[in-house]
């Protein structure tokens, strides 16, 4: 019940989450805890075109950005921590308090500092982790382009367009 997905940006991660809550046998409704306001029609968006739409209804509580997550403090849910390395302390305490069956949290890349709190919470997490050369390998995200451009940079004041990179 505590899975933890280490994905690529663009590898699927919120189609994990949505199928992992479709899956879940908890009574409990999911909270989910997500970083900006953008993200939240984002994510919902995402339980409509995966086919599970239904499930906002019937097993998600709410949607919101984490700066909301006070007012969940002690409440009964599990818990959705979307991009988890926004888990300051102070939001890892009001997790302290919360009474959950389960927690899914993700990221592309999960600092370490953020890893000790999840495993001080409980010490049995499932990990799946896909590093991005797998993740480029299997299709899920496309292979990324590098591109270098040379400036020089003085106290002038001058303007460039990008697209062609010409002076205006």
């Amino acid at each position: 019940p505590f899975f933890i997905q280490e994905i690529a940006t663009g590898g699927g991660k919120s189609w994990g989450t949505i199928k992992c809550i479709n899956e879940s046998k908890s009574r409990k409704k999911w909270l989910i805890l997500v970083p900006e306001i953008a993200q939240i029609e984002n994510f919902k968006k995402e339980f409509y075109k995966s086919g599970y739409g239904k499930l906002l209804e019937s097993k998600v509580e709410d949607i919101i950005c984490y700066a909301s997550f006070k007012n969940y403090k002690e409440k009964s849910l599990n818990i959705v921590l979307n991009e988890v390395q926004h888990l300051s302390d102070e939001r890892f305490n009001i997790l302290k308090s919360i009474k959950y069956d389960s927690i899914l949290a993700d990221s592309a890349t999960i600092p370490n500092d953020i890893r000790e709190k999840l495993n001080k919470l409980e010490d049995n997490w499932y990990i799946y982790h896909i590093p991005i050369k797998e993740a480029v390998s299997l299709g899920l995200v496309p292979k990324p382009s590098v591109y270098t451009i040379s400036l020089e940079i003085n106290n002038s004041n001058e303007k460039y367009e990008w697209k062609d990179f010409k002076k205006l």
